[in-house]
């Protein structure tokens, strides 16, 4: 094979690793906080092309990858995953991604992702809120969540259960898949810690 085809063959060839490498990809984009549209931009790829890296219907050839990592300012290993075994995440301060509406569940507040891989089975966020937002979509989700306010006021609604309010210092544990929303009924922005557990049989 010559060097020109080794730099344009695909460098996965299973279903597996082609998703791991595409949620990388994600990954670094939105820590970059660019969009698929600019990024296709930069590199001259296809914003179709993009969307089947990112979720696994397509692998990057060498030479795709190292246009991807010029792109978004990382090297090109930065763009495979890591190890199985030897996994470590190491956020900096203002460098998690932020989360879209989907991702969130249409939950109210400004979601970044602290810690956690895209399809692992536990991720952090730290929220923040404007003043007095009015509450969200009711969501659920496979799960356990735990929540610890830093400051100002939480407030959840539950469908069947009865609503609570946490300030600064508070903290809650719940079952996801209890249907809830939110709202932030301070005067102050809202802070807050968030964790979320998948068990084990919900785990994609």
């Amino acid at each position: 094979m010559t060097s020109s085809a080794h730099q344009e063959a695909p460098i996965a060839d299973s279903p597996g690793l082609e998703q791991e490498i595409g949620a990388t990809i994600r990954e670094a984009r939105r820590r970059a906080g660019i969009t698929m549209t600019a990024l296709a931009s930069a590199t001259g790829l296809s914003q179709a092309f993009l969307s089947h890296l990112e979720t696994g219907r397509s692998a990057p050839s060498v030479a795709t990858l190292y246009r991807l990592a010029q792109a978004l300012n990382v090297l090109p290993q930065d763009l495979l995953p890591r190890p199985s075994g030897r996994d470590l995440v190491i956020t900096r301060r203002g460098d998690g991604p932020r989360l879209t509406g989907t991702e969130r569940g249409g939950a109210g507040g400004d979601f970044r992702l602290l810690a956690g891989e895209p399809n692992g089975l536990i991720k952090a966020n730290e929220v923040t809120a404007m003043p007095n937002t009015p509450a969200g979509d009711w969501f659920e989700h496979p799960g356990e969540d735990l929540i610890v306010v830093i400051g100002g006021t939480l407030r959840i609604e539950f469908r069947d259960w009865q609503a609570v309010q946490l300030n600064d210092g508070d903290s809650i544990w719940y079952k996801g898949l209890q249907p809830h929303r939110w709202s932030f009924p301070s005067e102050q922005p809202t802070r807050l810690f968030l964790v979320t557990a998948q068990h084990r049989q919900d785990h994609p």
